[in-house]
């Protein structure tokens, strides 16, 4: 059993795990220990390194991210996309929403990724949710994306964006002269950032009272 996904090609596990919490006795810790329990379950099963996929409806994303490397976490995904509900006003039912991910969601993926990033050294990140054009992956990597995950772009465009996303990327590092990702990987991580305040900012009355 330890050598089987290994034996299969798999390099690393990806655990998508969340749970949508709404008993109103619930502990958060205990739900904090779900992940964990599990993680060390796959931990003592398998060899290969083990990446837990999350959700970003979680309280304090970077003290869950600490307890799950500390645990054997080898990397994290930033963040997964869940069944978005919505409501027919017709038909007065409950309905699916827009299953893909729109250019709005990588505000949060930045976020998270520049904070887990910067404090949480030493732990694989992959930046998800949001990514749609050549530019976000920069974004992403800046912020201190190991890997960063395309799903709904090509979806909604074909497979052949992902050509047209690298060679934006070599062009992009060719005029910056960069010649390796590791040279600007986290350049703008919440520990690399000259304001960290930055990432950390909620209410839109900061933003307008600190503009020129």
């Amino acid at each position: 059993m330890p050598n089987i996904y290994r034996q299969r090609g798999a390099d690393a596990l990806e655990l998508n795990i969340y749970f949508l919490e709404t008993d109103l006795t619930q502990d958060y810790d205990a739900t904090r220990e779900r992940y964990v329990r599990i993680l060390r379950r796959i931990k003592e099963a398998i060899t290969i390194p083990v990446i837990l996929k999350l959700g970003k409806a979680t309280s304090n994303i970077p003290a869950l991210i600490h307890l799950l490397k500390i645990n054997g976490a080898d990397g994290v995904v930033l963040f997964n996309r869940f069944y978005q509900p919505d409501i027919d006003i017709h038909k007065l039912q409950i309905v699916s929403g827009n299953v893909f991910s729109n250019h709005s969601d990588l505000s949060d993926t930045l976020r998270w990724t520049g904070i887990v990033s910067g404090k949480i050294p030493n732990i694989s990140i992959a930046a998800s949710t949001g990514v749609h054009e050549w530019e976000d992956i920069v974004k992403c990597i800046l912020a201190g994306a190991s890997a960063v995950q395309i799903c709904s772009a090509l979806y909604t465009h074909s497979a052949d964006l992902i050509t047209q996303m690298i060679t934006c990327l070599e062009e992009w590092m060719n005029q910056k002269q960069y010649f390796a990702i590791s040279e600007f990987r986290g350049k703008l991580s919440y520990a690399n950032t000259v304001d960290p305040s930055l990432y950390e900012r909620a209410q839109f009355l900061k933003y307008y009272t600190n503009r020129d």
